[in-house]
């Protein structure tokens, strides 16, 4: 299987209590133990072998941690990944990906919550910035994408169809001051 590690990619340390750390090419089961990866990451959990397989922690040397369900190496089912950079996500994952239901805050405080496809934004999802705008509604591929609404903080509003991140296709947009303009939308610009 292409996503499985060689056991030469690992080195298995042996943590149960009460007992010396010893090498052991080949642990299993929910006894708790530790690998130390090529790219210096320490994952600390159940093990299938000499992969992460079960509940664990993988921790990297950039100082990310991620803490949750693995499967054949991969971070996959429901985890918490806080990334170096200060993002962080609790959501599932599948494959290493974010993937199914899930809510991503990043270090500068936006925040993405709904479902994921192989890492980016995909589905229903919300979308909020520090400064009060909010957009609610389809996301494709990690960009606005299908119907949504987007609200800027003095009021306005613009509902109605998204393409590639802009206002495409029918929508109403409401001012302000509360006028409300029905029309045609092409790469963010309304055209009638």
């Amino acid at each position: 299987m292409c996503c499985e590690k060689s056991s030469a990619d690992v080195k298995v340390v042996s943590v149960n209590v009460g007992q010396e750390n010893e090498e052991s090419p080949d642990t299993e089961g929910d006894s708790e133990q530790t690998l130390i990866l090529d790219d210096g990451s320490v994952y600390t959990g159940q093990l299938a072998g000499s992969q992460q397989d079960g509940n664990g922690k993988q921790q990297w040397p950039d100082g990310g941690v991620y803490e949750g369900q693995f499967e054949y190496g991969s971070k996959h089912g429901h985890g918490v990944l806080r990334s170096a950079n200060g993002d962080v996500y609790t959501g599932t994952f599948e494959n290493d990906q974010r993937h199914g239901d899930g809510t991503l805050t990043y270090s500068d405080t936006r925040e993405y919550c709904g479902q994921w496809a192989q890492g980016e934004m995909h589905g229903k999802g919300k979308l909020s910035w520090p400064d009060g705008r909010v957009y609610d509604g389809d996301f494709a591929q990690g960009q606005k994408h299908g119907l949504g609404t987007y609200i800027w903080p003095d009021g306005r509003r613009y509902t109605g169809g998204w393409q590639d991140g802009k206002q495409h296709g029918e929508g109403e947009a409401t001012g302000a001051t509360g006028s409300v303009i029905t029309g045609v939308w092409e790469s963010g610009k309304r055209v009638s």
